[in-house]
């Protein structure tokens, strides 16, 4: 089995046009992008995309990924406990997911944003046409300047 992990923000011009009409389109989209190659080489593909406002998908991703608890959520039932434990452990794991996710996205945005702060320093601005007139006007009467 191939797994797929990629990130994708629907709100780049490549994806906006796709997200705007259905968010989950532009998932299966990402998801049917590597899934030829695997299909012509005999493998079994599993796409995980994971959008920067926070969506996880295709569906059969998120369930795989919640399959990946079920072995201990079972365990922990017949042991006599409620499952808490494991839903905690399922919830913390997706949670990991999307701090990992804004981590990467933090980075991605600050490495555009350096060129930016590296840019040479703007001129101050010019002065404006009504301090121009009144500079030349007390140039030329120094009097009216002093009162």
């Amino acid at each position: 089995m191939t797994v797929d992990v990629s990130r994708l923000c629907p709100l780049l011009p490549s994806h906006l046009q796709t997200a705007a009409r259905d968010a989950a389109a532009t998932i299966d989209e990402r998801a049917r992008e590597n899934c030829a190659g695997c299909i012509g080489l005999g493998r079994a593909f599993l796409p995980i995309v994971v959008t920067t406002l926070g969506g996880i998908g295709p569906p059969a991703s998120r369930d795989f990924l919640s399959s990946l608890f079920a072995n201990s959520m079972a365990a922990e039932r017949a042991s006599g406990g409620s499952g808490q434990l494991t839903a905690k452990r399922r919830s913390d794991f997706f949670r990991s997911i999307m701090v990992l996710l804004v981590r990467k996205q933090h980075l991605a945005t600050a490495d555009l944003a350096t060129p930016l702060a590296r840019a040479a320093p703007t001129p101050p601005p010019k002065p404006s046409t009504h301090r121009k007139r009144r500079a030349n006007a007390n140039a030329a009467n120094p009097h009216a300047a002093s009162s």
